[in-house]
């Protein structure tokens, strides 16, 4: 059970009271809901089934019913700010954090215009805040020029906008 990587096999993944269980089939899946929902009443805890959704990549993606819940099967899902889809595509995750680094900018306007402030500490603002922002999760993106340039289009229009020029210069 789990996912091997490696020569190890990763089951779930934990951080405070989210947990990701992962499988390489339904069945298994099922196993491992219906063992944890078990373990978890022995100690008192109770999963909100509810709240409950699992991604499946590949193979049969119909809802699972454990107990009298039904847990929803869903094309994507947040787990610690990154976006994980179906398909095991990241576009998604990267189109996301690229508007929020671009939110970050439009937040920073006013001191990013300010003529006062050198140029330089404008670019340690844009690598300290917009671009932790935008790479939050990167270790994980193959990054393709594509992705690169996407990336770096945002870096130019935060200098292009800390240099006061506009799209009509």
């Amino acid at each position: 059970m789990g996912v091997p990587i490696n020569d190890k096999c990763l089951h779930s993944l934990l951080f405070a009271d989210d947990q990701v269980i992962m499988a390489s089939d339904r069945e298994d899946m099922e196993y491992m809901l219906r063992k944890l929902k078990e373990e978890y009443e022995k100690w008192g805890l109770k999963i909100n089934l509810k709240k409950t959704e699992y991604l499946c990549i590949g193979g049969d993606a119909s809802n699972i019913n454990i107990a009298d819940d039904e847990i929803a099967n869903v094309s994507k899902f947040k787990y610690l700010g990154t976006v994980i889809t179906d398909d095991g595509k990241i576009d998604e995750d990267i189109t996301i954090r690229l508007a929020m680094g671009r939110n970050a900018i439009k937040a920073l306007h006013g001191l990013i215009w300010n003529s006062v402030l050198r140029q330089d500490t404008k670019r340690h603002i844009f690598h300290s805040i917009v671009e932790s922002i935008i790479l939050y999760g990167a270790e994980m993106w193959p990054l393709t020029k594509r992705r690169r340039d996407r990336i770096r289009s945002v870096e130019l229009d935060f200098m292009r906008i800390s240099l006061q020029i506009t799209r009509l210069d």
